[in-house]
């Protein structure tokens, strides 16, 4: 099962708009705040495939903070990060997802990709689309792999 997984875009909704042409095979495409107009004006038609969460540049979106999502027999959760602080480290995090007992927890925030397990959890921070990076997901049978592309010109 492949996700996209975006962040940040704070505006640039054109590189959203990019992203989908670049990406067409995919079952969601999870945006994970600071940019929840961009995902109104630029996802319609994707609507009962996107998931959205609310960024701290959100305040006028109804979107949630966090989500949890269930996908290929694992638990994601989906977050933006500011409530858990993940400028200053990654533990409150962590802490949250094992919590909601949850094998992937994916946040921005940062705009600096990352990717790593910690304690049993895999993160990962797809890195800020406005600076044209985002992530896939690949969830396998086996296992999960994710990794970061960047907007095609």
């Amino acid at each position: 099962m492949r996700l996209i997984v975006c962040s940040d875009s704070h505006g640039r909704w054109d590189l959203l708009k990019k992203l989908l042409e670049q990406e067409r095979d995919y079952e969601y495409i999870i945006f994970l705040g600071d940019g929840a107009a961009d995902v109104k004006r630029v996802l319609r038609d994707e609507a009962s495939r996107t998931i959205l969460v609310r960024g701290n540049c959100d305040p006028a979106s109804a979107a949630p903070e966090n989500r949890i999502l269930t996908a290929a027999g694992r638990r994601i959760l989906c977050t933006h990060g500011y409530r858990e602080q993940v400028k200053w480290g990654r533990q409150v995090l962590l802490e949250r997802a094992k919590a909601q007992r949850c094998d992937l927890a994916f946040f921005g925030h940062t705009h600096v990709p990352f990717a790593g397990r910690q304690d049993g959890v895999y993160l990962f921070n797809p890195g800020a689309l406005a600076e044209g990076v985002y992530g896939v997901a690949d969830l396998t049978p086996d296992g999960e792999l994710c990794f970061h592309k960047t907007i095609r010109s």
